[in-house]
């Protein structure tokens, strides 16, 4: 079971991740390692998934919703983080039918797949829960 969290410092939320492992094991890891100094770190489960796409798919989606930077990695590209705004506007590029997918995808440096999912409305939703 994957496991969705919240990490917050004095009640301000700061990160949300997901593990395999138990959270008391991820608070401690975050304590030594990431978020050194901060005061009062706690660590809520909001979520458990069967696979690790599901728990990431929930955390990429949460981060969105909070406003917290979100970034795909590939073996081949940099770390890139798409706005609400930049999707707005690839989706918009793409109706038009000036650009490919690929195009796009080379434009603002993510993988073709992360386009595609895009425009299809399986990432990168509104809080309304509309499809951009």
């Amino acid at each position: 079971m994957i496991q969705v969290y919240d990490l917050r410092s004095n009640g301000e939320l700061i990160d949300i991740g997901y593990s395999k492992r138990s959270l008391h094991y991820r608070l401690d890891e975050h304590r030594r390692k990431k978020h050194l100094g901060k005061p009062n770190l706690t660590i809520h489960l909001l979520s458990k998934w069967n696979t690790v796409k599901e728990a990431k798919a929930e955390e990429g989606r949460l981060k969105l919703e909070n406003g917290i930077e979100w970034s795909e990695r590939k073996a081949t590209l940099n770390r890139r983080t798409l706005t609400m705004d930049q999707a707005q506007e690839i989706k918009s590029k793409y109706i038009t039918n000036n650009y490919t997918g690929r195009e796009l995808a080379k434009q603002y440096n993510v993988t073709a797949n992360v386009i595609y999912a895009l425009v299809e409305g399986k990432t990168y939703l509104v809080n309304d829960h509309n499809r951009i």
